[in-house]
């Protein structure tokens, strides 16, 4: 009856059978025993969509099977999503009540798919949720974790609200305060767990994903709302699409590397929010535009010269791995 229900589930998935094996041996096996299988797959089919989306779904499953038996610590998770969902449909509505457009509707119900989606991914890698170092997952997903996910999660519903939100005094003011809410827990939840010795490698890794998308889509949607130029835009995308692609550049190369955020980097970051809560400001007072242009050239200044520091120590890496174990790309 078992091996019937595992052909069943291989026929109607070929492509999770191809990377996992007909024969699934259930070993608690890491990210390092599977990845040169998932990265195998992807050249394989040649990163083709399909592709992603089949090692995605693996990856989930692989994290899900290694949750098991982590019960308090989902059941904690679940109540941080519920308590999360709130300010997102309260936010929602006052969106859609105060820009009264479909666009801004649309746009909501987008981010209600990517808050379900990355809920539910987030809650497949719970086994992540331990100190560096430890092979013991926390009891319980703690506030700092709770500040990441959170940002994570409401990102979408940031960058649709810079886009409506000149259609209505009030909703650029609330947006004012939810882009600087946003900032901030970027500060807080590294603080926080520093501070209450809370530190985890989920935490670490949903943080530097997190500042990624954070800037990504914060210069993506002041481009689109024509607050910023074209060429600002385009370096700020380069700035934050470095660390991933250059990181895989480097293990296909071979080079022992892990992405770290840097003080650079993080400056880099809080550098591009005091621009966009500069052009979010609803009112215009005498000197506000040369404070906002004195900010653009600052972040701009700072972009690049994060974009040189990247390129810096992929370089350095390239030519003095010598075999003396992890070398950090930040």
């Amino acid at each position: 009856m078992v091996a019937a229900r595992k052909k069943r589930r291989a026929h109607r998935n070929p492509g999770l059978t191809r990377i996992s094996g007909v024969k699934q041996r259930r070993r608690r096996l890491g990210i390092k025993t599977n990845l040169p299988r998932w990265v195998a797959y992807l050249k394989g089919n040649r990163l083709s969509p399909v592709a992603w989306v089949t090692v995605l779904a693996d990856t989930q499953r692989e994290g899900l099977r290694r949750c098991r038996g982590l019960t308090r610590l989902r059941r904690s998770y679940r109540h941080w999503v519920t308590i999360l969902l709130l300010p997102f449909v309260g936010l929602s509505y006052l969106l859609v009540e105060l820009s009264r457009s479909k666009l801004s509707l649309l746009l909501v119900l987008i981010s209600l798919l990517w808050f379900t989606v990355v809920a539910r991914y987030c809650a497949s890698q719970l086994s992540l949720v331990k100190p560096p170092g430890s092979q013991i997952p926390l009891q319980r997903f703690r506030l700092p974790n709770a500040l990441t996910l959170g940002r994570l999660l409401l990102l979408p519903l940031m960058a649709t609200g810079i886009l409506v939100k000149d259609q209505n005094p009030d909703l650029a003011l609330i947006w004012f305060h939810f882009f600087l809410a946003l900032a901030a827990t970027d500060v807080l939840d590294g603080f926080l767990a520093r501070r209450l010795g809370l530190c985890t490698d989920w935490g670490r890794m949903a943080d530097h994903t997190t500042d990624v998308l954070f800037g990504a889509m914060t210069a993506l949607a002041l481009w689109l709302a024509g607050a910023l130029p074209s060429w600002f835009c385009f370096l700020v995308l380069l700035r934050f699409a470095l660390p991933p692609l250059g990181g895989s550049w480097l293990y296909l190369r071979e080079v022992d590397q892990r992405i770290e955020p840097t003080i650079i980097g993080k400056a880099t970051v809080l550098a591009l929010a005091a621009l966009g809560g500069a052009f979010l400001y609803p009112r215009l007072l005498p000197k506000v535009e040369l404070v906002r242009s004195v900010l653009l050239d600052f972040t701009a200044a700072m972009v690049l010269l994060n974009i040189a520091y990247l390129f810096f120590k992929a370089h350095k890496l390239t030519h003095a791995q010598n075999g003396e174990g992890p070398t950090i790309l930040s």
